[in-house]
């Protein structure tokens, strides 16, 4: 009975780590920022940046090797090799985001651009390219995945006041554990058909 019990509470606790939220949050207003959440467990970009950076620090310098011995490993490429070795990069890619794009959910939760410029006229030039770039790439990524926006806190205004454009944004990408072991096991034929090709 016990043995059941906690097998029933191993098979809970990996279907909730399986259905959990990996949750990209980035946002800028005077800098950008971005944060990696689990549940409700946040890492801040900063940190990430630190634990790398004494990462680096701590590792011991590794030896060159001598001249000689580079030159005879370097070998270069056919333009048939570069063309193949293109092509699986390309598919690799198409793959990878094809895959992320198909479980993935992005919330917009606030866009706000201000043009300003010395000349009204280029701004207002510049605000009538941007608004339209944004609503075109809003189109884009409702192609592509999930998107969730609000329009009250999207926009793009023109400052004739001020010389210079300001933005303030923050966006949420979110796709759940069990999705990104689908892409991976998705992409994992590619991967070893390059190995092979090799």
């Amino acid at each position: 009975m016990i043995a059941l019990i906690i097998i029933l509470v191993i098979i809970l606790f990996v279907a909730l780590v399986l259905l959990a939220d990996v949750s990209l949050v980035f946002s800028f207003k005077d800098k950008l920022s971005f944060k990696i959440g689990i549940l409700c467990f946040y890492i801040s970009g900063e940190m990430i940046i630190r634990i790398v950076e004494a990462r680096e620090e701590n590792k011991e310098l590794v030896e060159e090797k001598p001249e000689s011995v580079s030159k005879k490993e370097k070998k270069k490429l056919s333009p048939s090799e570069i063309i193949s070795l293109a092509s699986y990069v390309l598919d690799l890619i198409k793959a990878v985001l094809g895959e992320f794009t198909r479980y993935a959910r992005l919330k917009l939760c606030r866009i706000k651009i201000s043009i300003g410029t010395d000349d009204p006229a280029q701004t207002a030039l510049i605000y009538g390219t941007v608004s339209s770039a944004l609503y075109t790439v809003f189109e884009f990524l409702d192609s592509l995945m999930t998107v969730k926006k609000n329009y009250k806190h999207i926009g793009v205004a023109p400052d004739f006041t001020s010389d210079e454009c300001k933005f303030d944004f923050k966006v949420i990408l979110k796709i759940k554990i069990i999705h990104l072991l689908l892409a991976f096991i998705h992409v994992s034929p590619i991967l070893a058909q390059a190995k092979k090709g090799k």
